[in-house]
Parts: C-alpha cells; structure tokens; sequence
C-alpha cells in the first residue's frame, strides 16, 4: 500500500478518508476511484477487511456497532493519519451515492427550453382558437340496381304477344309443297324486328342426316337466290302423329320485301342455296 504524504494538506488528507471509506463500503465511483489513485493511494486495506466478512456470509445488516467501530479504527491505524476517520452514520450503504453536483444549464440552453415552450404556448392558441365550423360534405351514392332480365317467353306465347303487340306484321298461311306433306299453319314476319314465327303442323321427323331449312323470298332481289331463314328439326311425338310447333327464325340478310316462303328439305348444317328438289311448304301473303 502506498501511504498518503506527509505534506499533504488536512482537506486533502480528509478527502482521501472520505474516498476510502467509500471504496472500503463499495460507494466509490470510477471518477472517485481515479482521484483516488491520483492522490498517491494505490490500494485499500479497507475494502480487503470488508470483503473478508462478506466470505464469512455476515450479513450486512447484522454488523455491529461495535464491528464498525473496530473497522474505522485499524483504518485510521493502518493509514497512520493524525486524524480519525470521520465517523459515518450507523448504516451500510447499498448503493453508490454520486457526490457530484447537477450539471449547470447556460445561458444558451435555458433560452432554447425557453423558445421551445413559447413555440408550444402559440401552437396551443392557435389550435384552441375557434375557426369556422368544418364543412361535411356528404356524397349520396347511388348504386344503380340493373333491372331484372325479361322472363323469355315460351315461342308460342312470343308469337301470341307479338301479334297482340300493334305492331305491323305479315301473315300467311301454308300450303303444301311438292311432297306428300299435308302441311298446315302459317308464318308471322316482322319487318321491323326482321324475324318471325313459324307455326306448323303436319311435318313429319326427318330421317337422321336432314333437316328443314326456311327461305325468304325478296321481290327486291330479283335475280339472286332467297334469303337463308335458318334450320330447324321437327321431333317425333309418341303417336307418330306431328303435333302443332311454333319455331322463332330470323333473316340472315335485311329483307325488304317478302314475296314468298318456302320450307325446303336439305342434308344436315344446310347449304347456302337451295335447289328446291324438295319443297315441304309454301306461304304467299295475300
């Protein structure tokens, strides 16, 4: 161990019990540690005696008076110092206590804290002064709802609505052909809606690999061939007797002015222009 100097002064012979006494407790910080050895002390036999009670398992609590008594003295024996170890309060400390003062605040620094609370100050003013009320601008939003699709009427009742519609329609009834079909009923042609209704009885099923085909005949394509109609099957009812159908069809060209119809006899998926070899019937408006 390295015993103080004789010539130091009382107050620097007093700082280095204070310092001791915390380091020999466990108080001492590094800065008080590094003061401490800059004032000569390199070693401390205090804190070799307080450890050693620590191995006994002593509590810290349980140290006499009389111990602490005896502790303080052989330190102030052992630093041979002219003057006792000022006596600490009978309590051991748990936790270092900083000796050193709070950190000053300059000049600068309190005018900064002092523009930051004025800052605030004018924020708060300037939120709670009253302004004009908020507009709320509400948008009614309407979703258009599309309408339900129209119930697709049956073909016989389409034939029927067109008919009962007003609206201007040829009519006109079937006649036999050039085979041995009675064939009965009639056509509704629209102009506007260029399409129509066939209404038939008396055409038998045709053998697989055939089907009938309608044509239109235009008056104002003199010298071409009728205007395709469309293909359609007729099924065979249970009794082998045809029964009345009613077939919607449409023109494949505009046709202007309907002079005839003729259903023809053709081989399945139809061909673009008939021969007419075998008509089934024929409808001439009056």
């Amino acid at each position: 161990m390295n015993r103080p100097d004789d010539t130091l002064s009382p107050e620097a012979r007093r700082r280095i019990d204070d310092l001791l006494a915390d380091d020999a407790l466990g108080n001492l910080d590094s800065e008080d540690a590094a003061e401490l050895r800059n004032l000569g002390v390199r070693s401390n036999p205090l804190h070799t005696i307080v450890s050693s009670l620590s191995e006994a398992i002593v509590p810290e609590a349980a140290v006499s008076l009389s111990l602490q008594s005896k502790i303080e003295a052989d330190a102030a024996r052992i630093l041979g110092g002219s003057e006792p170890i000022r006596e600490h309060p009978r309590k051991v400390v748990a936790r270092a206590t900083s000796t050193r003062q709070p950190p000053q605040l300059n000049f600068a620094t309190w005018m900064g804290w002092g523009a930051a609370a004025a800052a605030c100050v004018a924020l708060g003013l300037t939120l709670a002064r009253p302004g004009p009320p908020a507009q709320v601008v509400v948008k009614e939003v309407i979703r258009e709802v599309p309408a339900p699709a129209p119930r697709k009427l049956p073909p016989a009742e389409a034939r029927a609505a067109l008919l009962a519609g007003g609206e201007s329609v040829l009519q006109a009834a079937w006649s036999k052909g050039n085979t041995d079909d009675a064939v009965a009923g009639d056509i509704v042609w629209s102009a506007n809606r260029q399409s129509g209704f066939l209404r038939l009885t008396g055409l038998p099923a045709l053998p697989e690999g055939f089907q009938y085909q309608l044509w239109i005949i235009d008056a104002a394509r003199e010298g071409q061939a009728p205007v395709d109609g469309g293909l359609f099957d007729i099924t065979q009812v249970a009794d082998a007797r045809p029964a009345e159908v009613v077939i919607p069809f449409s023109a494949k060209l505009h046709v202007t002015q309907p002079a005839a119809f003729a259903i023809t006899i053709e081989r399945a998926g139809g061909v673009p222009v008939s021969k007419q070899e075998k008509v089934a019937a024929l409808a001439k408006p009056a």
